[in-house]
């Protein structure tokens, strides 16, 4: 053999990267184990339905409250608790029907997973298990959705108002806008005639 040295080279190439792969694969799956752990300590699939379906009722009221607010031609009582009721229809079908199609845990543990994977090492998840493991983590842990949930009440009680407000004047505003633009179209067509 020419250059034994090559040769010695190639050969130790060959058992090196199966072992090195091999070594990568373990420190995935322990981050991988590692990352689930987090997650079922946190309950994060739990929270994380939990947030898209009040995000749902929280859409209703929403839309219940701009009905409210709106000057529709619905002088009768009956005419606008028939509105409300078909809106609340409407949310509910749109909601027993995500909740029958997406498996929301399947999606929660794979954003959560990513999102923990792209923004914590190993050596970080671990101390955020042991963290959430302590008396402390266990009570933020019950406290934080308490805390997101009256914070985010107080915010919609002051901001709503104001946020359905401006929308109501943007949407009056540019509705004349449109209409004027209508009625210079259909003002064309009757003068093309």
């Amino acid at each position: 053999m020419r250059h034994p040295f090559i040769f010695c080279l190639v050969v130790l190439l060959c058992f090196a990267f199966p072992v090195a792969a091999q070594a990568q694969d373990a420190a995935i799956d322990e981050k991988r184990q590692l990352i689930n752990e987090l997650i079922k300590l946190t309950e994060s699939t739990v929270n994380f339905k939990q947030e898209f379906m009040e995000s749902f009722e929280d859409q209703r009221r929403i839309s219940r409250q701009a009905m409210a607010d709106e000057d529709l031609p619905l002088e009768k009582k009956e005419d606008r608790e028939r509105l409300n009721a078909s809106m609340d229809r409407m949310f509910a079908r749109i909601t027993e029907r995500v909740s029958k199609e997406i498996d929301f845990d399947a999606y929660a543990n794979k954003f959560l997973y990513e999102t923990y994977d792209k923004h914590y090492s190993v050596s970080e998840i671990k101390e955020l298990i042991v963290f959430y493991k302590s008396p402390i983590g266990q009570k933020v842990l019950k406290a934080m959705p308490l805390i997101l949930s009256d914070s985010k009440k107080a915010a919609e009680a002051e901001l709503l108002p104001k946020i359905m407000k401006i929308t109501k004047e943007i949407t009056d505003e540019e509705m004349k806008e449109i209409m004027k633009e209508f009625e210079s179209l259909t003002d064309e067509d009757t003068s093309d005639t």
